[in-house]
């Protein structure tokens, strides 16, 4: 009995509540400098989400509670003693649930784009194995916290791919990337060209696996696509009914909708064709190293600086101090003695014998169940000046597997676009979708819209605690000052 009091004692004391609230206090004041330092993603891990953060919010909890019970039996003057308890209460378990049934993440869509799956904070490290690599099976799927529990090459992360074992051995929280190939036995062709004219330099590699048929380029009205063969004209001008012509004529409209230089590896030599919008061949021919093609495309030139017919990506990390827009986190991957680098939301190959190895270090993606279009997007500059004072994305909300549909809901299928801005979010389906950013090109023309998207179980359960602590607040307030009214007279 007696260790029941003390325990009681010890939930009720003053002394905790200090405590708690000193540590909490220091806890988010380190968060906020780690924050700025290492970038929002990794001070949720390794502090905001932490053990120690949520024991002490508990701790929190169970004071103000225990303090609550030894009020009992509780009488009028304890109204708003109540109401500022009970509100931290509510604040309190509103967070928690947001932390563990919230939902928080991003949308990019370009022009005409759809899409139906966030992008969430959360990473997962993923291995695939492939005979045919088209068809892949899934090895091992984990989440992984790295930020928190840091592979080096003394305590590697081990994964276990049947008789082989592939090693995760270090962790960079940040890091700026250079884009890189290798020649290889194996792999895709890669090329390194150049795009001069008078608003725009670009020197950027492109690369196909073997597995895909197509890679693009977008460059604002124009495109570059790395092909595995030309398509056909006369056949993706048929309006045929089979899957195998539906993805033909579907083809044929990306290239049709915009001016387009094809290019198709063969051999030791890149063929390439200019075409127009319609699908109008134009020119052909093939390239050589440091050869100069004029695209039409305004004033722009394409120069091929290098090639490879087979190779490898090898992405160069160099480790930051800070975490700004330009970094991301990166692993050092070893399977079967070969070790290579590769940042968030990329993936490896690893070829042997008979079949590849895909491991993937990527952002978990949620489906939100229903589809957005971007439509359309504005961006309004400031005047002499290339900076966005706003911009504003026009959008479709349509049902999996269903078109738009009106803000009605599904029943009534009239078409309705919604218009989402800086400070005027789209609410739908109990998700909340506000207008975070755009994606610019090398010219400075916007290509994609960016959405932060959220879902907020908690978020009233939180706003009535704040309310109940408001009107405690200014009932104890208000008590007290006219308690002193009253012994003054």
């Amino acid at each position: 009995m007696k260790v029941l009091i003390y325990i009681y004692s010890f939930f009720c004391s003053l002394k905790l509540a200090v405590f708690t609230l000193s540590a909490l206090i220091i806890l988010f004041a380190v968060g906020t400098f780690y924050e700025s330092a290492q970038g929002r993603l990794a001070a949720q891990e390794v502090i905001y989400r932490s053990i120690v953060m949520t024991l002490l919010v508990s701790l929190l909890a169970l004071n103000i509670i225990a303090v609550m019970i030894d009020r009992w039996p509780w009488k009028k003057r304890h109204i708003g003693f109540l109401l500022a308890h009970f509100g931290i209460i509510f604040v309190i378990a509103g967070s928690l649930m947001t932390r563990f049934y919230g939902v928080d993440g991003n949308l990019r869509l370009a022009l005409g784009e759809k899409g139906g799956e966030l992008t969430t904070s959360s990473v997962f490290l993923m291995v695939y194995s492939s005979f045919d690599a088209k068809n892949l099976t899934e090895l091992y799927r984990e989440q992984v916290y790295f930020f928190r529990h840091s592979p080096t090459q003394k305590k590697p992360h081990l994964v276990q791919i049947g008789s082989d074992i592939l090693k995760v051995n270090d962790f960079y929280p940040a890091a700026t990337v250079r884009e890189d190939y290798q020649a290889a036995l194996r792999g895709g062709p890669a090329l390194r060209f150049q795009i001069e004219g008078s608003r725009v330099q670009i020197v950027k590699w492109m690369f196909k696996p073997p597995w895909m048929d197509k890679v693009e380029l977008p460059l604002g009205p124009a495109q570059i696509l790395l092909l595995k063969s030309f398509p056909s004209i006369t056949k993706e001008k048929r309006k045929e009914k089979s899957s195998a012509d539906l993805f033909s004529i579907q083809k044929g409209k990306e290239i049709e909708s915009r001016p387009s230089l094809l290019l198709v590896p063969k051999g030791n030599q890149v063929q390439y064709q200019l075409r127009k919008s319609g699908l109008q061949e134009v020119k052909q021919g093939v390239l050589e190293i440091g050869s100069v093609l004029k695209t039409g495309w305004m004033d722009f030139q394409f120069r091929l600086i290098e090639y490879l017919p087979k190779a490898l990506p090898n992405t160069i990390f160099t480790p930051q101090k800070r975490a700004n827009d330009r970094t991301n986190s990166a692993i050092q991957v070893e399977f079967k003695g070969e070790k290579r680098w590769m940042g968030l939301n990329s993936h490896l190959f690893f070829f042997d014998e008979d079949k590849v190895y895909v491991v993937a270090y990527v952002n978990e993606r949620k489906s939100l169940g229903f589809q957005l279009k971007l439509k359309n997007f504005k961006v309004v500059r400031y005047p002499s000046s290339f900076k966005a004072a706003s911009y504003e994305s026009e959008v479709q909300v349509g049902q999996d597997g269903m078109e738009v549909v009106s803000s009605a809901g599904p029943i009534d299928q009239q078409e309705h676009n919604h218009l989402i801005s800086m400070n005027h979010p789209l609410k739908w389906a109990g998700y909340t979708i506000y207008q975070s950013g755009f994606e610019e090109d090398d010219s400075g023309k916007p290509v994609a819209s960016v959405f932060a998207i959220n879902k907020d179980p908690g978020r009233f359960i939180k706003y009535f605690g704040s309310l109940l602590i408001v009107l405690g607040s200014f009932i104890l307030f208000f008590r007290r000052n006219w308690r002193s009214r009253v012994k003054s007279r």
